[in-house]
């Protein structure tokens, strides 16, 4: 599985979420160096919203050699505001900006943290598609090229055409030859 959009984290956190025991679980995706899924790992059951405090435990857990990428997801009773991520000198800050800045230094990529409650999500990266975000030149590009015997069309019928092209000069072609008999 490619991860290609924000949705992707809550659709793969979904499953460790638990909202009956009053749990407030962090748990961290994994994303090799072309964005595949590696896996989900839950970093603790008893998050106390203090990110700096575990930074350390969390690039620990997840500094392996497959891992390039990441995002961390907290579970919450309520998703934060977006004002309370403003420090004191007007700048927006999430919890998570330290973490993020220690694993560029271990070689790793954190591209969000992703809070879901009973109800919503959000996230500090991105929500949709990676391509519609400004993020993107630092993410790897995913390329779909055709090797040359399949360069053709095809028609439905299952006969390889000549080309698209061809067949539109030949019907051009063909309603002249009409219009100049009429």
């Amino acid at each position: 599985m490619i991860i290609d959009s924000g949705w992707d984290f809550v659709l793969l956190a979904q499953d460790q979420l638990h909202w009956g025991d009053g749990s407030r679980r962090l748990l961290a995706i994994l994303m090799s160096d072309d964005l595949g899924y590696y896996g989900t790992l839950e970093i603790t059951a008893r998050y106390d919203g203090d990110m700096d405090a575990i930074a350390d435990e969390i690039l620990h857990v997840i500094d392996d050699d497959f891992i390039r990428y990441f995002a961390v997801v907290e579970q919450c009773a309520v998703i934060p505001e977006h004002n309370s991520f403003i420090n004191s000198a007007g700048e927006w800050r999430p919890p998570s900006e330290n973490l993020k800045e220690r694993a560029l230094d271990r070689g790793l990529f954190m591209i969000g943290h992703v809070f879901i409650d009973p109800v919503h999500w959000n996230s500090t990266g991105p929500m949709h598609s990676f391509k519609d975000y400004g993020m993107s030149a630092d993410l790897p590009a995913i390329t779909i090229t055709r090797p040359e015997r399949f360069s053709d069309w095809r028609s439905a019928s299952g006969g390889w055409g000549t080309s698209r092209r061809a067949s539109r000069d030949r019907e051009q072609g063909l309603l002249e030859e009409l219009s100049d008999q009429a």
